[in-house]
């Protein structure tokens, strides 16, 4: 585990797995559609509301480490409302996995864990990991992301 800018760029697509699938070239980054058919560049850095073909001619790696700062600044934000009240009562790392998922999903999908979010409020560690691992995002769409999500909602 490192930073939380070195996980979601792992997570996200590192530019080795980036050039492998043909969305970072001759040292730039190029839109691709995600898993859910969103537009996406980068480091998972959602542009479906930008201008077409705004990003066509790519980003460098400066401009996406910047903009997946921002998202992650803001799925962080995102992440606290999601969790109200109960997130002053979640560990450092817990805090983690809800901004990564608020990166990752967005907070209307994350919004959709009604049931982890109640977990959240009552402080129930077990209900947490239990909603987390039987939503469809945990087993289709990214389940190695949401078991190590998982486990590490069990550190301190």
């Amino acid at each position: 585990m490192g930073t939380m800018i070195e996980d979601i760029i792992r997570h996200e697509g590192s530019i080795p797995y980036q050039k492998h699938i043909g969305t970072y070239r001759d040292g730039m980054f190029y839109p691709y559609k995600d898993t859910q058919g969103v537009l996406t560049i980068g480091y998972g850095s959602n542009i479906d509301k930008a201008a077409p073909g705004f990003f066509d001619v790519g980003i460098g790696e400066q401009e996406a480490m910047m903009m997946a700062e921002y998202d992650l600044k803001e799925a962080g934000r995102n992440a606290e409302y999601f969790a109200g009240k109960g997130w002053k009562s979640l560990s450092p790392n817990q805090q983690e996995v809800l901004t990564e998922m608020a990166y990752q999903l967005g907070l209307p999908r994350l919004s959709k864990f009604k049931e982890m979010k109640k977990a959240v409020e009552q402080n129930d560690l077990k209900g947490m990991v239990r909603e987390m691992m039987a939503s469809e995002w945990a087993k289709k769409d990214s389940p190695a992301r949401a078991a190590e999500l998982a486990n590490k909602m069990y550190r301190k």
